[in-house]
């Protein structure tokens, strides 16, 4: 069993934005406490980083001096600091004290009801005194009907006309749809005789039939290589949507676009080879759909190729077998030596190759030798280096034969600039 536990940090617009967050000390003392009460056997217990909760206090309730602090903490060196390993917790004490600032005042303090919040300027139409009755009521242990099956608790956000949660039914027989808002009104040609019979529960989502798939291929380049996989699928997902590119739609209750990418790479590397299968529910030429999605599209993603795929083949990742990738080697201190070929070759001629790769707290041993198609330097300085992939077998990252081409660190190669140049697939 996998327990994770991360500290409650209020935000504005909530019934808890006047609340203090706990104190670093205080959370550390409970995370102990949880701790030793959950030391047994078959339970995995994790919790959030202190400070990395301390800072989301910080500046999800902060007023506009924290830019100042920002900038600072921005020339002390802080970069990433979502990733726990880049985290600086000690840079940013600095930012503070240097630019003025305790960081309790924001985090610890509880804030009088009174108080001018740093965000009041920015949604009047919430009411506070919706959000203070609901905090006093919170202490109470007191229940809140739900208006969207109860009264109203004017809260402030509805208008009654527009702003209202709807559910949709389609009429036996008929191909209109009525709409409910969710306390049962019909919004539109409202009878009695709805109000007394109140909509079914909302089914599945019946999602068209595709007609067609399509696989394109696109860049990722310049700083697009710094987005994530999943930050990556968003920015495709809303593009689709903007070029209103028909695509089709699963079933079921969360409906989900039918798009899948090829393999995630990691964050930093360029790719001129990515790939995705999209299916549609209308005819599209490949070409429209190039000149469709590129309008849509920001600096260093664009889309170079597509064609139409037979609808039931081969799913995109279990089809790709090899990546190609470009690597022109860079060390942190200087320029290459220029040994470099001595070392590839030595890589080629080895039976097995190990490196360590860690996973959650523990470092596992893994020989990457099989995963390794081919490597040549092709100019000074520069490789060419196939790897292997598949689904059951897995893969390796560019960075882990650059690891151990240079078992002596990572200075070696820190500045070397990676790129997926392309993708082989089997057959069709």
């Amino acid at each position: 069993i996998n327990i994770g536990c991360s500290s409650f940090v209020p935000k504005p617009f909530t019934p808890f934005q006047w609340e203090p967050q706990l104190s670093m000390a205080e959370v550390e003392a409970k995370h102990e406490m949880l701790h030793r009460a959950l030391h047994v056997r078959g339970i995995r217990f994790k919790t959030h980083g202190l400070t990395m909760s301390y800072l989301e206090g910080v500046f999800s309730r902060g007023d506009r001096r924290l830019a100042h602090t920002i900038v600072r903490a921005h020339e002390l060196g802080c970069r990433f600091d979502e990733w726990d390993e880049q985290l600086d917790f000690q840079a940013w004490q600095r930012a503070f004290a240097e630019t003025g600032l305790d960081p309790d005042f924001y985090v610890t303090r509880r804030r009088p009801r009174e108080e001018v919040l740093p965000w009041d300027h920015l949604f009047v139409d919430m009411k506070k005194d919706f959000l203070w009755e609901e905090l006093e009521a919170s202490h109470d242990l007191a229940f809140i009907e739900d208006c969207s099956t109860g009264k109203c608790s004017d809260c402030g956000v509805c208008d009654f006309r527009k702003v209202l949660n709807v559910n949709y039914r389609y009429l036996p027989g008929e191909e209109k749809v009525q709409a409910f808002s969710t306390r049962g009104r019909l919004l539109k040609g409202e009878t009695e005789q709805s109000l007394a019979n109140p909509p079914a529960e909302t089914s599945k989502f019946d999602a068209p039939p595709t007609v067609q798939r399509i696989r394109a291929r696109f860049t990722k380049l310049g700083e697009a290589a710094f987005l994530s996989h999943l930050d990556l699928a968003t920015l495709l997902h809303r593009a689709m949507k903007r070029s209103e590119i028909p695509v089709g739609y699963s079933k079921g209750f969360n409906p989900m676009m039918l798009v899948s990418l090829s393999p995630p790479q990691p964050v930093g590397v360029e790719s001129e080879a990515e790939y995705l299968d999209i299916e549609l529910t209308e005819f599209l030429a490949p070409e429209d759909f190039l000149a469709r999605m590129n309008e849509e599209l920001p600096a260093g993603i664009s889309f170079t190729q597509a064609r139409t795929l037979e609808r039931k083949g081969t799913s995109l990742n279990s089809a790709i077998r090899e990546q190609v990738y470009a690597i022109d080697v860079l060390g942190s201190e200087q320029e290459f030596s220029g040994d470099l070929p001595d070392r590839v070759l030595t890589l080629r001629n080895s039976p097995e190759v190990r490196i360590e790769r860690r996973r959650a707290k523990e470092l596992k041993s893994v020989d990457i030798r099989p995963f390794i198609k081919d490597i040549e330097v092709v100019a000074p300085n520069q490789l060419h280096l196939v790897t292997r992939f598949g689904q059951t077998s897995g893969s390796i990252r560019p960075s882990e034969v650059l690891e151990a081409l240079f078992p002596e660190g990572k200075s070696g190669w820190s500045g070397s600039r990676i790129r997926k140049v392309e993708a082989h697939f089997e057959v069709e």
